[in-house]
């Protein structure tokens, strides 16, 4: 499992690359506060299977910046 990358973020909240192998996903996560030490914690947010609308702004939010990093690396 290589190092989660970072492909977007604003402080609140960032979109993560995370490889396992040939596995490839994308996470939105949300600031968690911080531990003893200072450092950031990071949760992943979890949409309700309910919530349509939500969850159409996550894959729409992911899918912009996974173009992005696609339209960078070339």
């Amino acid at each position: 499992m290589s190092e989660p990358r970072i492909l977007a973020s604003d402080g609140k909240w960032r979109i993560v690359r995370i490889e396992d192998g040939d596995k490839v996903g994308h996470v939105l996560e949300k600031q968690d506060g911080y531990d003893a030490l200072g450092v950031e914690r990071w949760k992943e947010l979890r949409v309700g299977e309910a919530d349509g609308l939500t969850r159409q702004l996550r894959d729409y939010i992911i899918a912009q910046a996974v173009k992005a990093e696609k339209e960078t690396d070339q």
